[in-house]
């Protein structure tokens, strides 16, 4: 499961992978029109938050990660870091990091500095990871994937010692514990301290700040493949081919 779309709501148009290149759609005019290309294919696809950047990740050895400017279309950092390729990519909210997730066999999580143009810091990770996202205050990143949900808080660099990457687990309950979890998404405004995340059992599934998982919905399906927060409700796709809307309130 790799994350080859995006959408940028505010701008009403769709990013996905085509190959060795990403494809922006207009929902407004139901046109292609603008191209980035990478060198090889394309596994994963983010839009910065306030729609700046786009970023993708290869699939393939030694892929790149490559940022464009969305309007102007200009190549602004080409990173290198994963052997194998890249499952899943998240902007920080200030657009000063971009964080990356390898392969299984790749093992990588990668932080990278949008500002230097260099790696942060990388931790090896034991398990597939499908999904990243940051918190709205940016001091913490969830990932989620094969018996895998994850809060990572990065140190800032100072006086010679390097970033350091420290990730915490979430307390799943027992019945859970061995989950796959597909997507993620943490909580906005009111509900910035939520985390959000979907399995592959059909659970739709909220954690507290303290990274416990409080509630559980079993929906109308096998698989919860997708999730995201639209307003003041969590909107599901599952594999029955519906979409679900929850009210957060």
């Amino acid at each position: 499961m790799c994350r080859g779309i995006d959408v940028l709501i505010t701008d009403r148009c769709i990013a996905h992978a085509a190959g060795a290149m990403v494809v922006l759609y207009s929902v407004v005019s139901h046109k292609q029109f603008k191209y980035f290309q990478a060198n090889q294919g394309v596994s994963a696809i983010t839009f910065s938050r306030d729609g700046r950047f786009i970023a993708a990740g290869e699939r393939g050895r030694q892929p790149s990660i490559l940022v464009w400017d969305v309007q102007s279309g200009v190549l602004r950092f080409e990173f290198k870091g994963h052997t194998f390729g890249v499952s899943c990519l998240c902007f920080s909210p200030d657009n000063t990091r971009l964080v990356s997730a390898g392969f299984k066999h790749d093992g990588q999580i990668c932080v990278w500095d949008l500002t230097s143009g260099l790696q942060l810091v990388s931790h090896k990770v034991l398990n597939q990871i499908y999904s990243i996202d940051y918190t709205e205050t940016g001091e913490w990143f969830v990932t989620c994937g094969e018996r895998h949900l994850k809060y990572w808080y990065l140190s800032s660099p100072m006086y010679g010692v390097e970033a350091i990457l420290e990730g915490r687990p979430a307390s799943i309950l027992d019945e859970h514990k061995d989950a796959t979890f597909l997507d993620v998404r943490c909580g906005r405004g009111e509900h910035a301290s939520a985390v959000y995340t979907t399995t592959s059992t059909g659970l739709l599934c909220t954690f507290s700040s303290a990274r416990l998982m409080e509630r559980w919905v079993q929906l109308d399906a096998q698989t919860a493949y997708c999730i995201d927060l639209v307003r003041s409700c969590v909107a599901v796709g599952c594999d029955n081919g519906t979409v679900r809307l929850f009210d957060l309130t």
